[in-house]
C-alpha cells in the first residue's frame, strides 16, 4: 500500500482517501506489532501524497499517534516508535505550517517525553 501512495497523483489519492483512512486507523489501533508499523508508514505515504487533503484526517491522527510516542515502551516496539515518530514529521509537513502550529506544542512535548 506504501508503495502505491507513494506513486500517486494528489487527484488520485482524493478519490480513495476516505475508504482508506478508517481501515488505517483501524490497523494501527487495532493491530500486532508489525501491522501497526506497516499501517503507520502507508499512513505517512498517504498523507503525503494527499497534501491539503489530509487535513480533514490530522487532528484525529496526530492525537492518536502522539499518545503512541509516550507508551509503547516495550523493546518490540522500537522500530514502531521510529515509524510513528518519522510519521508525525510527514504528516505534519503534508498539511502545512498553518494546521500544524496549533498542534507544535503537543507534538514537541510528545517528542520529548520519549
Amino acid at each position: 500500500m506504501t508503495n502505491f501512495f507513494e506513486g500517486c497523483s494528489e487527484d488520485i489519492i482524493v478519490n480513495y482517501i476516505q475508504a482508506i483512512m478508517p481501515k488505517l486507523c483501524h490497523l494501527i489501533q487495532g493491530g500486532i506489532s508489525i501491522i501497526k508499523e506497516n499501517a503507520v508508514t502507508a499512513l505517512a505515504s498517504l498523507a503525503e501524497a494527499a497534501k491539503t487533503n489530509f487535513i480533514a484526517f490530522y487532528d484525529e491522527c496526530l492525537g492518536f499517534l502522539c499518545q503512541y510516542l509516550g507508551s509503547f515502551n516495550e523493546p518490540v516496539y522500537k522500530q514502531f516508535k521510529g515509524q510513528v515518530i518519522e510519521a508525525v514529521t510527514i504528516i505534519s509537513a503534508s498539511v502545512g505550517l498553518e494546521k500544524y502550529r496549533p498542534h507544535a506544542n503537543l507534538v514537541i512535548n510528545a517528542m520529548l517525553d520519549i
